[in-house]
């Protein structure tokens, strides 16, 4: 049996950084955590800047409430991307070429000289991030292939893939 699809690529360093990203943006707990840290260092920060406001007591914990937003974008912003740069740098199969073959019952995704099938049936969405799309596979094992806009040959190709996605009633986010 012949592929709808195929496209093959190797994976750069800011494809696995991209992916992360948009996997939080359409993550529902990371979006509600975001609004919940926010919400908490704004009322921090007037607490902070209103002493007179509040005790002491309440002040102080303002003050590690502040921290702890700070910390948090720290890390979001800054230690998730250098974490995945040197993954990125040190384990070579992150590096390796991958090709995707789509057929209407599987994805069949081989990295390397290995291969594994993933059944549509597995795929929970697909998020289109404008540059490139994120497949979450969920069943045994959790796969989230991240398929940048370059792997494919032109626009019609991608519009190929979606249409496919949407005629197995795949949510494409």
């Amino acid at each position: 049996m012949d592929p709808i699809l195929t496209l093959a690529y190797t994976p750069e360093q800011r494809d696995y950084i991209r992916a992360s990203r948009l996997l939080l943006q359409k993550s529902p707990w990371f979006l509600f955590l975001v609004v919940l840290i926010a919400l908490l260092v704004v009322g921090a920060g007037i607490i902070l800047a209103f002493p007179g406001l509040v005790g002491e007591q309440l002040r102080s914990a303002a003050f590690f409430v502040l921290l702890f937003g700070l910390a948090y974008l720290v890390y979001v912003v800054f230690l998730i991307p250098m974490q995945l740069n040197k993954a990125y740098q040190t384990k070579p199969h992150l590096r390796m070429a991958r090709t995707l073959r789509f057929f209407t019952s599987h994805l069949h995704m081989r990295i390397g000289e290995d291969g594994v099938e993933l059944p549509w049936e597995h795929l929970h969405q697909v998020i289109d991030g404008g540059d490139g799309l994120l497949m979450l596979f969920r069943g045994e094992e959790q796969v989230f292939p991240f398929i940048p806009d370059r792997a494919f040959e032109d626009r019609r190709d991608r519009d190929v893939l979606l249409a496919f996605f949407r005629e197995k009633s795949i949510p494409v986010l």
